[in-house]
């Protein structure tokens, strides 16, 4: 990859050690089951990926690819907090762009409230890496019924933005494949 990053796939054996580290990196309203996580890596629809900065565990995502393989869905992706303001995020999105052959990344960042520095530094950082906010309204269901507001934004690869319905279709199938467990 670039620069002395290196990438394993994250398989369910190893998926432990991989969640203590997401329930650092994520509130816990946003995360998944742990058996829920395990079924879709094992079900292969959802695959995970470890990066290494010259042999240091660094940062990790979780993605799903659409069954016409156009779009990725990335669903969680951070950084290590001793890691960050290093290029890392920045050089693994272009690590996406490079090796996945797709159109463009979808994702979904909770809309900040008032205080919330850290909800407005990540929407910094993928406005930063050409992420555009789509004039969608989404309301992502919580494991305890809850609803939280959120932005969806896109990382387009070529120069084609999906439309309002291809957009709404995307995410229908990848929030009922990844939130299965909920929808």
């Amino acid at each position: 990859m670039h620069n002395n990053i290196t990438f394993e796939f994250i398989v369910v054996e190893d998926f432990d050690f991989n969640f203590d580290f997401m329930k650092i990196d994520f509130p816990e309203y946003e995360l998944m089951d742990l058996l829920h996580f395990k079924k879709l890596i094992f079900e292969g629809n959802y695959k995970g990926i470890k990066f290494f900065y010259n042999k240091n565990f660094v940062a990790y995502c979780f993605y799903y690819i659409t069954a016409d393989k156009k779009f990725l869905w990335l669903d969680y992706f951070a950084v290590l907090s001793e890691f960050r303001n290093m290029g890392i995020g920045s050089k693994i999105l272009l690590f996406i762009k490079e090796n996945f052959n797709v159109n463009g990344v979808f994702l979904e960042l909770e809309i900040p409230k008032f205080d919330d520095d850290f909800c407005k530094r990540r929407i910094e950082f993928y406005e930063r890496n050409n992420a555009i906010k789509l004039n969608i309204d989404y309301n992502f269901k919580t494991k305890g019924n809850d609803y939280i507001s959120m932005f969806i934004y896109y990382i387009p690869f070529e120069d084609l933005i999906p439309d309002l319905v291809d957009t709404e279709n995307i995410m229908s199938e990848c929030l009922s494949k990844i939130h299965s467990d909920i929808f």
